[in-house]
């Protein structure tokens, strides 16, 4: 098999940026939304389980935890498919952009 030729690898990788450029770094900050939906259902998760809400002081700031913990629960494993999604693709475009390195 022959190497291929200098013009078609600069192709290739100007190629492989563009894509990255145009579709996975729009995609990028759904890692940031997952990451701060983790983090508010775990606080959420962790202030329902150690300080269990007392049915005669319940406040609005307590009503707003409880919703913007379910709303994290629900969003989670409907990101989290898209998360891993996105890290697979991101990975493999790696593998090709140094595949001739």
């Amino acid at each position: 098999m022959q190497k291929p030729s200098d013009q078609w690898i600069k192709c290739r990788r100007a190629t492989l940026e563009r894509v990255v450029l145009s579709t996975i770094d729009p995609i990028r900050p759904l890692n940031t939304l997952f990451t701060t939906l983790c983090v508010i259902y775990l606080i959420g998760f962790a202030r329902f389980s150690l300080f269990p809400v007392q049915s005669d002081a319940y406040s609005w700031i307590e009503a707003g935890q409880v919703v913007s913990t379910a709303i994290s629960a629900l969003m989670i494993p409907l990101f989290g498919g898209a998360v891993l999604l996105l890290a697979f693709i991101d990975k493999r475009i790696e593998k090709l952009f140094h595949a001739f390195d």
